[in-house]
């Protein structure tokens, strides 16, 4: 008997939110160095994250603060609100105590700054992968 979930093709899908459409490619690059994630899905603003994350259903949304227009608070909350369980990680320049409170508050699974954190979101993302919690 053929087992579809065994003989399907097996990934970390993952969708990033990011204004600055460098960065976003620059992290794109980084994600898809990581054995069996894949990304499916980018977005600039905070409308085009909504209506495309749960239409994608990824696995992981590594999600910028600041978007154009809109920002990644709103993203977080309305995601949760709706009762998105994907892992979520908020990624910024501004990494000020609040920032990080306000993302845990919100239900952010991972806080990192841009500039010197990357590698963590990378670690984190390659330990869920190696756990087995792709769809």
């Amino acid at each position: 008997m053929f087992n579809l979930k065994t003989h399907r093709e097996c990934f970390m899908k993952i969708v990033v939110v990011e204004d600055s459409a460098v960065i976003r490619k620059h992290f794109i690059a980084l994600l898809e160095s990581v054995s069996e994630v894949k990304v499916v899905g980018e977005a600039e603003s905070e409308q085009a994250a909504l209506d495309m994350i749960p239409a994608l259903q990824p696995d992981i949304v590594v999600l910028d603060v600041n978007l154009s227009p809109g920002n990644g608070f709103n993203v977080l909350k309305q995601l949760r609100a709706s009762g998105n369980t994907a892992e979520i990680f908020v990624v910024t320049n501004q990494t000020h105590e609040q920032y990080r409170k306000m993302s845990v508050t919100l239900g952010a699974n991972g806080f990192y700054d841009k500039s010197n954190g990357i590698e963590n979101v990378l670690a984190r993302i390659k330990t869920l992968v190696e756990s087995g919690k792709a769809n």
